[in-house]
């Protein structure tokens, strides 16, 4: 699983407080956050970033990837059957390796 730079956890701050008595607690965030405004942003980010660490280890994936993602819908295809399943094969390892 991948997490978020410890120099931009500051900014991906949480302050939770139980009841009015209580005192203010404080979390960082360790993995990227949904359901955020950024949220969208970050899918994207993290996406470019597995290509870009592994498209030598799965090129058919980083190719899919990089052309063919909307949001977290992949749009491609394969010539035959067993072009398919390799790029499949490939996208699984790739986001295996990012945590999904």
């Amino acid at each position: 699983m991948k997490f978020i730079d410890e120099s931009y956890r500051d900014l991906l701050r949480i302050v939770w407080k139980e009841s009015i008595d209580d005192s203010i607690k404080t979390y960082k965030m360790n993995r990227a956050v949904y359901d955020t405004t950024c949220a969208p942003y970050l899918a994207q980010q993290v996406l470019k970033q597995l290509v870009m660490d592994d498209r030598h280890n799965y090129p058919l994936a980083a190719s899919a990837v990089s052309s063919g993602m909307y949001m977290d819908d992949l749009l491609t295809g394969a010539a035959d059957i067993f072009s398919a399943k390799q790029l499949k094969k490939q996208l699984v390892a790739l986001f295996r390796g990012g945590g999904m």
